[in-house]
């Protein structure tokens, strides 16, 4: 049998974790490939249903990527973002489901560098959870 490999959603913003996820990029970094990257406008336009989709869809958890406290480009995207990932725990929680499936974090544009220990954290946090029970079997 292999080993477990899991499937992560990482929304991220297209202002500051764009630019610190740019400058890790070529600085020999490269996010591994069972993190998928989405970028959207503003961390603070993922809605609970994109977070949940994810989910339902496959992945093994489902991550967002916002700005610093005081660096959002839409002043309070991060804080939305916060809130809706805490909402989504709780449901996930309700469910009897591990919300430590998805989280979120902050990188700022000069913290490229960050972004290697990020996917660690997550890749190391998920791997310990184990496939999602919400996966479906692919044979099926």
């Amino acid at each position: 049998m292999s080993e477990f490999e899991p499937k992560i959603i990482l929304f991220y913003c297209q202002f500051c974790p764009d630019k610190g996820i740019n400058s890790a990029c070529s600085a020999d970094f490269r996010t591994p490939s069972n993190i998928k990257r989405i970028r959207i406008p503003c961390a603070g336009s993922v809605d609970i249903l994109h977070l949940m989709h994810a989910l339902e869809a496959g992945a093994d958890g489902a991550f967002v990527l916002a700005c610093t406290e005081g660096d959002c480009h839409n002043e309070t995207g991060n804080v939305k973002a916060q809130k809706r990932v805490d909402y989504v725990k709780k449901l996930l929680e309700d469910l009897g489901l591990e919300p430590e499936r998805v989280g979120i974090y902050y990188l700022n544009s000069s913290q490229g560098p960050g972004l290697k220990n990020i996917a660690k954290e997550i890749l190391d946090k998920i791997k310990e959870l184990g496939p999602s029970p919400l996966a479906v079997s692919e044979a099926a």
